[in-house]
């Protein structure tokens, strides 16, 4: 059985804007933000193994280039994220980790580095979408994870994984505390597929609990050989410690997708 897999892609495109701005931004947009250009999206190489019970120790291993990466590292602002040192760097890796599967019950699985963030309906790649581009509930997800964690498969319908993490943000660093992400997928009958994301932390340099980040993501798919519908929905909130009056900011987003 051959457990290594390595592999890439080019993502390139020409989208047309009918605005036609001077700076041909796609305002606010993290993924495909260049527009009535030639645009060289994502570049990507990897080299993975999987764990498995035939070899139990797993790796990732993945470098990006293109615009897509670029909004990975963020604005300097005051009061609140700063990039890491080497941001600029590491925005170039997209997989560097490592993973155990202990053999406890259906399987543990063990992961430490910089590993998938929450799991969303369409990928920060678009390599693996039906759509090209992404809706904006994918583009604000934290796609990339940075810490150590554990997934259990507690039966064949149903996982769950618990992580500590630096920041909502990677290549971000807002204070010396850890955040907490919990993921769940439940396939609830052979056609309906629940998946929950929870992410609780402090993303601003002021860091007591009442400024924590508190993030929800959630979709429900439902699947037939034939056709398919998927509903997602996100809602984060934080108060602002900066901000006159620490007001409390409430974000919210949501998409439908149907598949024929």
């Amino acid at each position: 059985m051959d457990l290594w897999q390595y592999g890439g892609f080019v993502d390139v495109a020409y989208l047309v804007n009918y605005n036609f701005p001077e700076n041909h931004e796609w305002r606010s947009k993290q993924t495909t933000p260049r527009t009535n250009e030639f645009a060289p999206n994502m570049g990507l190489v990897y080299l993975r193994k999987d764990p498995a019970v035939e070899s139990r120790w797993g790796i990732e291993l993945a470098l990006q280039a293109g615009y897509d990466p670029d909004d990975l590292v963020p604005d300097q602002l005051s009061g609140g994220a700063q990039p890491m040192d080497g941001a600029d760097t590491l925005r170039h890796l997209a997989r560097a980790n490592v993973s155990y599967l202990a053999p406890v019950g259906h399987g543990l699985t063990l992961t430490a580095g910089l590993f998938k963030g929450l799991k969303t309906y369409e990928e920060f790649y678009a390599k693996y979408n039906l759509n090209y581009t992404r809706a904006y509930v994918t583009d604000y997800n934290p796609n990339f994870l940075m810490g150590v964690g554990a997934s259990y498969v507690f039966t064949k319908s149903f996982e769950l994984g618990l992580y500590l993490v630096n920041e909502y943000r990677h290549l971000s660093h807002a204070n010396d505390l850890p955040s907490y992400v919990a993921k769940m997928e439940w396939r609830a009958s052979p056609n309906l597929t629940l998946y929950q994301n929870l992410y609780y932390g402090p993303d601003q340099q002021a860091s007591a609990v009442e400024y924590w980040r508190a993030f929800s993501d959630s979709t429900v798919e439902w699947r037939v050989p034939t056709w398919r519908v998927a509903l997602s929905y996100d809602v984060g909130t934080e108060k602002m410690a900066d901000t006159a009056g620490t007001p409390r900011a409430i974000w919210m987003g949501g998409a439908l997708f149907c598949i024929l």
